[in-house]
């Protein structure tokens, strides 16, 4: 009876068991086994077991088996099953003697455990491991690379950007011209090489999986303008440049039609930039069109058409390889590998339409779900502003780089789009976290990553987030050869250049989002005999102004006018009360001490409740006089950021600050490792 149920058990097991005599021969071979190897009983009993064994692999089970006959268990022993389909399949074996009544060996037993989908399972995590190490390692060097490649580069570029401010005159008109023809060249170099570092980096981002899509409403007419007007200086004599946003297929585009999806903007406008690119590269005459269409509620085309030399058949299914060169006529780089890689994350699809030496279209579908409510969330668009446009003048900047050549170079390319700046140069983050503490001045910090070899420790995102927590108010700029955009932000910078630095016209249109647009360095002088009130006057020009406007405090006209006899700092804005109280002197006479006695070009601000005191502030000399309460801020930028700035404008107030400031050399101050 025991041994029927023991029977059973085998027969009946959830494991592959099987037994085999003395020589080899299978004996035993239950449900499990014939499921595993697809034999069944009846075609393996008699059989040598070896026979269903991995041929590399049967010496090795004959010796497992064999010690078992000389009473040597084995325990979790792992070979290769042959099965009937031809499949392997990886079996942890325990092998043990089986014995007589009298205790003879005759045989074994072995129990089995199918270990493939384990197997399976641990090799793709292995794999995946190896991948992500490589990818992660890949990163890393094409990082350093970068940052080794991107810094002479950046020095190579401000130098060009240098010389091109010179008076070429004294060469004569053709050898002048001959030169701005090399500086051309140069400068198109420098700009290829930047491109194919950016690519690479974003390959390498891709890889290592880093990129996190945002979904957020995005108007595609906003982004499809910015790329246009972000690569139209490269668009070739004669070549024509359009866009198309059609809110159904077969649609007329009226011009001021619009769709907004649901989409990551950063990487649309991405895609579409180094489509775009591409196109201008190989149309030399012709048109390029960019059309947006939306096919249904979840899904955009995007079609980038031109009319170039085209694409030979041949090469069109490797168009968007990272390895594929094309033809010496159409070359594609590596902006079209990039595109192939965001479209799949996004979760799209890229093809090509092309006819040899006809022009060619890249089609990309795109699953963008559509915002029905075009106002939903989506920013409005950003006013155009004129050549002439300029940022604000008399900025403090503090420039942080372990490099003394390369903060030169700053300064001086900063310095063609600053008028009148103040730069102050710090070797590293430790010692501009002082700076900034001891001055408190800076209304813009531009920071440098690696500063390692001007003995500094601190990297400088990590001096980013060191300034805002404490308390640092003022604009952050991260500058680096690698792409660091999102780790400055998150660390508390307000926005991010890699070098080398864009064109002038791109820094000051980035920086023109976030300075305010008024002039730095203004001293204030606040007159009233209300402490609450001069605090209130004082947080509301601290947040119109600059972190470098410094402020001063008087209670009374008396206590005013030992500010100006005694003061080292010239006065620029006055805001000065009417009532005094009883017996003491007037707001008006204050003012009029100020124009007449001290002959100051101030600008004086004058506060009152009374109507009637307005018409004396204004006729004893104040520019401008509002009634209490103090105004809000649009009124206070349009009606004091003009005279503020026509009076920085004014030849002998500029001599006069710099006089004071004491800056010194070319506007600069350094303070060395």
């Amino acid at each position: 009876l025991v041994v029927d149920d023991l029977r059973r058990l085998i027969a009946t097991a959830n494991a592959p068991i099987f037994g085999v005599d003395t020589r080899l021969a299978v004996t035993e071979w239950n449900q499990k086994a014939e499921d595993l190897s697809g034999f069944s009983k009846e075609e393996t009993v008699g059989e040598s077991f070896l026979k269903f064994v991995k041929h590399l692999q049967k010496e090795s089970v004959r010796s497992i088996l064999e010690d078992a006959l000389r009473g040597k268990d084995t325990v979790d022993y792992q070979f290769t099953l042959d099965t009937k389909s031809g499949q392997k399949v990886e079996v942890l074996l325990n092998a043990t003697s089986r014995r007589s009544k009298e205790g003879r060996i005759t045989g074994v037993i072995g129990v089995g455990q199918d270990i493939t989908g384990r197997l399976q399972l641990e090799l793709a995590r292995h794999r995946q491991h190896e991948e992500r190490a490589r990818a992660n390692a890949e990163v890393q060097f094409t990082n350093f690379l970068a940052h080794e490649v991107r810094n002479p580069l950046s020095g190579i570029d401000n130098c060009l950007h240098f010389i091109g401010d010179y008076d070429l005159q004294p060469l004569g008109n053709e050898r002048s011209a001959a030169l701005l023809a090399d500086l051309s060249h140069m400068r198109a170099c420098v700009d290829y090489m930047v491109g194919i570092l950016d690519d690479t980096l974003e390959l390498g981002k891709i890889a290592a999986k880093e990129i996190q899509l945002k979904r957020d409403p995005v108007s595609l007419r906003a982004v499809v303008d910015d790329c246009m007007r972000m690569v139209r200086r490269d668009l070739k004599d004669g070549v024509a440049m359009q866009a198309e946003i059609l809110a159904a297929p077969g649609g007329v585009d009226p011009g001021d039609t619009d769709l907004v999806v649901l989409g990551d903007a950063v990487r649309l406008k991405q895609i579409i930039l180094n489509l775009v690119a591409n196109a201008i590269k190989f149309t030399l005459a012709g048109n390029i069109i960019i059309r947006c269409v939306r096919l249904d509620v979840e899904s955009v085309q995007l079609i980038v058409q031109d009319t170039g030399p085209g694409i030979p058949p041949s090469e069109q299914q490797n168009l968007f390889s990272k390895h594929h060169r094309g033809t010496a006529m159409r070359k594609s780089g590596l902006g079209l590998a990039v595109c192939y890689d965001l479209v799949n994350i996004i979760g799209g699809d890229i093809s090509v339409d092309s006819q040899y030496t006809a022009g060619t279209r890249i089609l990309v579908l795109l699953p963008l779900h559509e915002v029905a409510n075009a106002s939903l969330g989506v920013p409005a668009p950003v006013k155009k502003k004129t050549s002439g446009d300029r940022l604000p003048s008399r900025l403090r900047c503090l420039v942080v780089d372990d490099s003394k050549a390369g903060r030169r170079l700053l300064v001086r390319r900063l310095g063609r789009i600053g008028l009148d700046w103040e730069f102050v140069e710090a070797p590293n983050g430790e010692v501009a976290l002082k700076l900034a503490a001891a001055e408190q001045g800076f209304d813009l910090i531009f920071m440098d990553e690696q500063m390692s070899k001007s003995g500094g420790v601190m990297l400088g995102h990590e001096a980013c987030a060191r300034l805002r927590a404490e308390d640092y108010t003022g604009t952050i700029v991260g500058c680096s050869g690698n792409s660091l955009h999102e780790l400055f932000i998150k660390n508390g910078a307000t926005s991010f250049l890699c070098k080398p630095l864009p064109r002038d016209e791109v820094i000051i249109e980035d920086l023109r989002r976030f300075i305010k647009d008024l002039p730095g360095c203004v001293n204030v002088l606040i007159v009233d005999d209300q402490r609450v009130q001069r605090k209130v006057v004082r947080t509301r020009l601290e947040r119109m102004g600059h972190t470098s406007w410094s402020f001063m405090e008087a209670s009374s006209v008396g206590e005013a006018q030992s500010h100006y006899e005694n003061g080292k700092k010239r006065i620029d804005l006055i805001v000065v009360d009417e009532d005094f109280g009883a017996g003491a002197t007037r707001g008006e006479d204050f003012i009029r001490y100020v124009r007449e006695t001290l002959s100051s070009a101030a600008i004086i601000l004058g506060l009152t409740s009374l109507e009637d005191a307005m018409a004396r502030h204004m006729a004893a000399g104040a520019d401008i006089c509002w009634l209490k309460p103090f105004p809000n801020d649009e009124r206070l930028l349009s009606e004091l950021g003009p005279l503020l700035r026509k009076m920085i404008s004014n030849d002998a107030w500029r001599r006069g600050r710099q006089t004071r400031v004491g800056t010194t050399g070319a506007n600069s101050m350094q303070l060395e490792a």
